[in-house]
């Protein structure tokens, strides 16, 4: 998984149906972030998180933390909506070809998270991970698996389109180990 970054947990419910979701999928199908094939004893890293910046300057640690607690501090907490399942080639991984993920869209329709992550990066110099409101990679599927997985897919596209989460901090974790949360004003959405 990435390092010095900073990222949206999902909790609840949602967190719980992301579990059961990659449970379904057999475990010879996947690999790791790296494109590695799993092992019987490796560790279910099932992600639960929304990228939120990357490369994050971890020599500047603080700072970088004391920017996000200024922003997101006085920031209402807002929610994201999810779209369809999808199923796309994970071009990052050069030394296999044909690993593909299955993911879920992210929906940002007022262009909060976007606004966001855009005065974060310039307040952190972070990376904004995406052109768009993001995604949330599920799970990663070795290429002698695709075709199976990719109708794994289109038969539960739509499990996840609608849900929301309401945001209400943001995570941040260095290389060093050291990790914060960075909560956002609490508000009922």
């Amino acid at each position: 998984m990435p390092s010095n970054w900073a990222y949206i947990p999902l909790t609840g419910e949602l967190k719980n149906d992301i579990i059961n979701f990659k449970k379904n999928i057999p475990r010879e199908w996947q690999c790791d972030y790296y494109g590695r094939p799993l092992s019987e004893s490796s560790e279910d890293n099932t992600s639960t998180n929304i990228t939120f910046l990357l490369n994050l300057p971890a020599r500047k640690q603080e700072q970088v933390i004391q920017n996000l607690e200024s922003l997101l501090g006085s920031t209402p907490a807002f929610s994201i909506r999810f779209g369809e399942l999808f199923f796309s080639r994970v071009d990052r991984i050069r030394e296999i070809q044909g690993i593909h993920c299955i993911g879920i869209a992210v929906g940002d329709k007022d262009g909060t998270l976007r606004a966001l992550r855009e005065k974060a990066s310039q307040e952190t110099q972070g990376k904004i991970p995406y052109d768009g409101p993001g995604h949330l990679s599920l799970v990663y599927i070795l290429p002698a698996y695709a075709e199976e997985a990719k109708k794994y897919m289109m038969e539960k596209k739509r499990f996840f389109k609608g849900k929301r989460i309401v945001v209400q901090h943001v995570d941040a974790e260095f290389w060093d180990g050291n990790s914060y949360r960075v909560d956002l004003i609490n508000q009922n959405i």
